[in-house]
């Protein structure tokens, strides 16, 4: 068998899809609880738009940092956008 096989087998596994579904949810209710600790950790006032963007951007630019790490770990090897991808994206 395809290691690519095995994977899709494994991830369709009921006890699999369970644990992945609760990490999910846990992942997404811990959000908004999170980012006010990290507007009271910083001291972004409620009304300081510039800062608030300022904290989106350096939340999402480290989730990025984090899906390629981990990407490239699973993959085993280390993530390198292809030319050809660059093209879709870029349109």
């Amino acid at each position: 068998m395809s290691g690519l096989k095995i994977k899709q087998e494994w991830m369709q596994k009921t006890v699999v899809v369970w644990f992945g579904a609760l990490l999910c949810c846990l992942l997404w209710g811990s959000a908004f609880p999170c980012i006010k600790i990290g507007y009271r950790l910083f001291e972004v006032d409620a009304a300081d738009t510039a800062s608030q963007i300022l904290f989106a951007g350096c939340r999402f630019t480290l989730a990025g940092i984090l899906a390629a790490g981990i990407g490239s770990v699973m993959e085993g090897r280390f993530y390198v956008r292809r030319e050809k991808q660059q093209k879709k994206l870029s349109g």
